[in-house]
């Protein structure tokens, strides 16, 4: 494009000169000429003038969804969304509503240099919602996924005159926030503070550049409920795993208990039938507990953590709380400490 510029250039250069060496004496005509060039040039400037404006505001938006990036939830992006607009694209009042149901309901505003303001349109905002099945413009962008600009506010026929009149709006741009494709709210933005009462205070650039915040609110709100969405799902599995591993847990200790204990050199099976054939010692508290309930028992009476517990018998932490627990439950005791006594009483230790 610089190429092609120069290009021009040149030949506009070159054609001013054809036009002095063929009207020598017409010193009116190559007047013309130069401030024709002279202008020419001067619209260059204007032009590349404008081009660097439009390129910082929207580098400057890209920064302010980057800062937004980084407040940690979604009410606190929402929150210091306003502000971040307004400043990046120097604008007096922003309005970020949200979509409830057929409702637009306002969830913060932005007015400059008059916080309680701010407040106070706030308030008015959330007690008079938009009425989304009404034929307004803000339905209208729902339909079409597309930001607006909106001049003479005041008389415009689609415009929600409930929140626009008391705003004191004349002219405002606003476009959908849409994380997923899906619209859940409006920016919406104006310059009623700098230039209040003009129809024309914002224009197409205007509404270009909230459209790009926009887009990127919606992308740093669907970025932040993915990862919710992913902690969320992560912890359920985690839960699952545990659950799991305390399942198996339980049925290999269960199956240690019916096979395991003293072994008399008469093979597994054996073994299981001595052990289910003793008599259980009926006159004993410690008769409702099993074999490896006993076992635990005798640990939590010698002090063991439940950590201590599960590295002693090579089960998890999780299943030696379940034992403790079920160990609790079975003798009516209330703590480790009551429990132990039981078992110190019983054994005679």
């Amino acid at each position: 494009m610089g190429d092609g510029r120069e290009r021009v250039g040149e030949a506009m250069r070159d054609l001013l000169a054809r036009i002095e060496e063929r009207a020598d004496g017409q010193d009116d005509v190559v007047a013309d000429c130069r401030e024709l060039v002279a202008l020419a040039d001067r619209r260059e400037e204007l032009v590349e003038a404008e081009v660097a404006r439009r390129l910082d505001h929207f580098v400057r938006v890209q920064e302010a969804v980057g800062r937004l990036r980084d407040k940690g939830s979604v009410e606190a992006i929402i929150r210091g969304a306003p502000a971040a607009v307004a400043e990046a694209c120097d604008f007096d009042r922003v309005v970020v509503f949200r979509v409830a149901g057929s409702e637009m309901v306002a969830e913060a505003f932005y007015h400059r240099g008059d916080p309680e303001r701010a407040a106070r349109l706030l308030a008015y905002s959330r007690e008079h919602p938009a009425q989304l099945h009404e034929q307004i413009l803000e339905t209208e962008m729902i339909r079409r996924r597309r930001p607006i600009v909106v001049h003479d506010a005041q008389s415009h026929p689609a415009t929600y005159k409930p929140l626009v009149r008391p705003y004191g709006t004349w002219s405002y741009v606003a476009a959908p926030i849409m994380p997923e494709g899906r619209v859940i709210g409006f920016v919406h933005a104006d310059k009623g503070v700098s230039r209040p009462q003009d129809p024309d205070a914002v224009d197409e650039f205007d509404r270009d550049v909230l459209w790009g915040f926009a887009e990127g609110l919606g992308s740093v709100i669907e970025r932040l409920e993915l990862v919710e969405r992913l902690r969320a799902q992560s912890a359920q599995v985690r839960r699952l795993v545990a659950q799991a591993v305390a399942a198996v847990d339980e049925y290999v200790d269960l199956q240690v208990d019916l096979v395991g204990g003293i072994h008399d050199g008469t093979g597994a099976a054996s073994t299981a039938r001595a052990i289910l054939a003793e008599p259980p010692e009926a006159a004993s508290p410690l008769s409702p507990l099993t074999r490896r309930e006993r076992e635990v028992l005798s640990l939590v009476a010698g002090g063991a953590t439940n950590a201590q517990i599960a590295d002693r018998l090579v089960i998890s932490v999780g299943t030696a709380k379940s034992h403790v627990a079920r160990i609790l439950r079975k003798l009516g005791a209330a703590n480790r400490v009551e429990a132990s006594a039981t078992y110190l009483r019983a054994t005679g230790r």
